[in-house]
């Protein structure tokens, strides 16, 4: 499971901490999710280049078809996730701390912090039709293959900040005053709650509290914004963290079970083989074979 902060936001580690840039090339199969995306949000900066296939961004609720040649800027603190489509796809993930772009206080107040901070801007679509789209593009590109080579690191960052200011004048900065996304805030909420809770027993009402919200309102927002009714999230990420114990232990399956929230072995594993198919003593089984077949 990756490391959450007390907000339910994730927390990235980079190969280099000192050097907070996320290059990779990515292959997603057919209908699946890419590795590591599920449903989260980080502090962090998103660029993603589809080069092959066809992918759904979910960002906030809305559902974002991206073609080869497509790409798309995801703002920090945006709930969101990608899942291929029908064909097999590959892709260009550039992520990286905003503090990358701030040389000096001046930098971050005019330029960073109004494009981060403004909920206007959850994200940006980019087409190479646009010619300024098209650049950044070619730049996400530049960058992933550069960052092969530590003796390029400069002109990584020369390039984000080539991109960035870019990305400034799409973003059409407004000085208006914007009221907060209520909805966004209790959403991530709730989401937090259930990560940081979700091994104890949890009612509708307590994660309809933490929200500040009703009943009604709660399974509304979940599934605006996870496509889930509350209770089928809780479930759905009680089985995730159960498969990872499944995986990464000798727990058995009653243990499994309690550690995860679920109130016994029986109840656990139907609901493990509704969601996935299997047994799972036969989940542990495959995985462990994976293992043997890779080494």
């Amino acid at each position: 499971m990756a490391d959450i902060r007390e907000d339910g936001s994730e927390i990235l580690h980079y190969d280099n901490p000192d050097f907070p840039i996320f290059c990779r090339f990515n292959f997603i199969p057919a209908n699946e999710i890419l590795l590591g995306t599920k449903l989260h949000w980080h502090e962090d900066l998103e660029l993603i280049y589809v080069t092959e296939g066809e992918i759904t961004q979910h960002i906030n609720g809305m559902a974002i078809t991206l073609h080869a040649g497509e790409g798309i800027f995801i703002n920090a603190r945006q709930v969101h996730e990608v899942t291929s489509r029908d064909a097999d796809c590959r892709l260009y993930c550039l992520i990286f701390r905003p503090t990358i772009l701030c040389s000096c206080n001046f930098i971050e107040e005019k330029f960073v912090n109004p494009v981060i901070e403004n909920e206007q801007v959850p994200f940006l679509l980019l087409n190479s039709s646009d010619d300024r789209q098209k650049k950044i593009l070619e730049l996400i590109r530049e960058i992933i293959v550069a960052s092969q080579d530590d003796d390029n690191s400069i002109s990584m960052v020369k390039n984000l900040l080539d991109m960035w200011n870019t990305i400034y004048w799409l973003a059409d900065i407004k000085n208006d005053k914007v009221e907060k996304n209520t909805g966004l805030m209790a959403i991530k909420n709730m989401i937090a709650f259930i990560q940081k809770e979700y091994a104890n027993p949890l009612t509708i009402m307590d994660i309809c509290n933490v929200g500040a919200v009703g009943k009604t309102k709660c399974t509304e927002l979940f599934k605006k914004y996870v496509r889930m009714t509350p209770v089928e999230y809780l479930i759905s990420y009680r089985l995730e963290t159960a498969s990872k114990l499944l995986e990464n232990t000798d727990m058995n399956i009653t243990e499994i079970a309690y550690d995860t929230g679920f109130s016994g072995a029986s109840y656990f594993a139907e609901a493990f083989k509704k969601r996935l198919k299997c047994t799972p003593l036969e989940y542990r089984r495959e995985k462990r074979d994976e293992i043997k077949r890779v080494e």
